[in-house]
């Protein structure tokens, strides 16, 4: 017998057909469910008004008293032998047979003690890298630089974008701070919109697991990935401690230092002005295999990518639902509070007193706004994300006390680029 439909599919089905006025086959081919599978939910939803929940209590076989003892038995064995693996119980087990009844395959016990809680935790995989870029502004790598001094001792930092397919560098951009933690999310923002009106909107930016292109130590999407979304502009997270996955830019960093000596500069604004120059030269003039630069072995690289403009054409191409779409495939697992609340972006939901101290899973409905929160694959509240309006998104303001963001950018001031 196939698995019920999840809570959270069931909803997203409801949504899309009483929210959407979608019809069946539309539903299942956006879901990947069978035609049939969804007009039977929707038959069953339309009679009761709502989502109906799955019944789990229908799914699989049910164990045999035997089974039942084994398994029993198996839970024991861990209980009292933490360092125990599935195959040491079951060679336990098999010790303990005398009458040769029919034990499980390991694999089953591996599956009692996930479903008890009782399994060891995994052990780190190293995911694959992600696929290269294979054409011009398909994809930029990003990161940023500290701690440079300049003549008079000033210390600044940088952000570097290079194009993968080229390693050409497109832009950099100088903060006088030594320290990037200290430059607001406004201010990359503000860079980004200046290299996306020089270059067009790249598909997508590959950036490393620091702020602020993620929230660290979180599962959300940061506001700066969220405004990206907006724009249609991937973000490609590298994988955590793993600078090769973005070799170009890191290269790109040490060429910057050599090229562009901010030691013999007593300004930000003149360190500016001369990156400028060295990543013209590394464009344009370099010859980076021999014969040719850049520009010329890449032509298209003088064509700009999608078109961006600040100002009133973001404000009417800026795309709301794609940058709550970043929310839509997440399933959170949060601890309740005392107080019968969790926290999301700062801002503090009420689940309801009786959870307490338990854990909820947590989804995004990007039709209607709410977080929809779950236990035991049954929704039990459903509260609105009002600081995720549009406005909000695109001035990096989600987070519930976003003035702090602006008193920072308020301290960075402009780096004069004529």
């Amino acid at each position: 017998m196939p698995a019920p439909i999840p809570a959270d599919l069931r909803q997203q089905i409801w949504d899309r057909h009483h929210l959407l006025h979608q019809s069946a086959p539309a539903i299942a081919a956006a879901l990947r469910l069978p035609p049939r599978t969804v007009r039977h939910l929707l038959g069953i939803f339309r009679v009761q008004g709502q989502p109906t929940q799955p019944r789990f209590d229908l799914c699989g076989r049910h164990p045999s008293p035997g089974f039942t003892a084994l398994h029993q038995r198996a839970l024991e064995l861990r209980r009292d032998h933490p360092g125990w693996g599935a195959q040491r119980i079951l060679a336990q087990m098999t010790a303990d047979n005398a009458s040769g009844q029919e034990l499980p395959d390991p694999s089953t016990i591996r599956r009692w003690l996930h479903q008890a809680d009782l399994a060891p935790a995994p052990r780190p995989r190293r995911a694959p890298p992600a696929p290269r870029a294979g054409q011009v502004h398909e994809i930029w790598q990003m990161d940023a630089a500290e701690g440079k001094a300049l003549r008079t001792g000033q210390k600044v930092s940088w952000l570097r974008l290079v194009d993968e397919a080229t390693s050409a560098v497109l832009f950099s951009r100088v903060f006088p701070l030594p320290v990037w933690a200290g430059v607001a999310p406004v201010a990359v923002q503000a860079a980004l919109r200046d290299a996306f009106t020089r270059w067009g909107r790249p598909k997508g930016l590959r950036v490393d697991n620091g702020k602020p292109w993620v929230i660290t130590d979180s599962d959300l999407p940061s506001d700066l990935q969220m405004w990206l979304a907006g724009l249609a502009v991937a973000v490609h997270k590298n994988r955590p401690k793993v600078p090769q996955d973005n070799p170009l830019v890191e290269r790109a960093q040490r060429t910057a230092a050599d090229w562009g000596e901010p030691g013999t500069h007593d300004t930000a604004e003149q360190l500016q002005a001369r990156l400028d120059e060295e990543d013209r030269i590394q464009r344009e003039v370099y010859l980076f295999d021999g014969a040719r630069s850049r520009t010329e072995a890449w032509p298209e690289l003088r064509w700009l990518g999608n078109p961006y403009s600040a100002g009133a054409w973001e404000a009417i191409h800026w795309d709301h639902l794609l940058a709550l779409g970043s929310l839509a495939g997440l399933r959170l697992r949060r601890l309740v509070s005392k107080e019968g609340r969790v926290s999301l972006y700062d801002h503090h939901h009420r689940v309801g007193l009786g959870y307490a101290g338990r854990r909820v899973d947590v989804t995004f409905c990007e039709f209607s706004g709410h977080w929809v929160f779950w236990s035991d694959e049954q929704e039990v509240s459903r509260q609105p994300a009002w600081y995720l309006g549009g406005d909000n998104v695109r001035a990096l303001q989600v987070r519930r006390r976003p003035e702090r963001a602006r008193r920072a950018a308020e301290e960075i001031p402009p780096v004069d680029r004529r």
